[in-house]
């Protein structure tokens, strides 16, 4: 589903200049599991997003804007398969608070969800505590929610 959501966010041309077809290596830490897989797509999909927009670029400050800001956001979606193309796939809500306490112990200052996940974020404890002083050491990240891999693109990319 990557590689779909991918050849969507470059309109089915992701290869630089007149290239029928590229090769895109990643180093990905496999998933613990079957069940894990189908919620790291989207991580994927953007690092390779990343790559071959740098491809298209010929000038070193011209791949700067293809750069992914690592330090800002954790990503808490996967991909799936719709009849409107490809979209982020919802991580199960009982993992949503798992998820933002993850990314506050990194210091993030975003979690991104799938647009699906803002009801499991209104019932969380984080959102619940959010602007409780007391109930954090620092500010925890702001949950925020896209429906596909173009939102994760504008968030992510310089």
């Amino acid at each position: 589903l990557a590689e779909l959501a991918v050849c969507e966010a470059f309109h089915g041309n992701p290869c630089a200049g007149s290239d029928k077809a590229c090769k895109v290596v990643i180093n990905a830490p496999l998933p613990y599991s079957s069940d894990q897989e189908k919620y790291i797509a989207a991580g994927m999909a953007l690092v390779a997003h990343s790559q071959l927009c740098a491809d298209r670029k010929s000038d070193d400050w011209a791949k700067e804007a293809c750069k992914i800001d690592v330090s800002r956001a954790g990503i808490s979606a996967g991909l799936v398969h719709t009849a409107r193309g490809i979209k982020l796939r919802p991580i199960p809500g009982c993992l949503v608070d798992m998820k933002l306490d993850a990314c506050y112990e990194l210091r993030f200052r975003e979690t991104v969800f799938a647009a699906p996940n803002k009801d499991d974020y209104a019932d969380s404890t984080h959102a619940k505590t959010k602007h409780d002083v007391l109930a954090w050491q620092h500010d925890p990240p702001e949950a925020t929610f896209c429906s596909d891999l173009s939102c994760l693109i504008n968030k992510f990319e310089r």
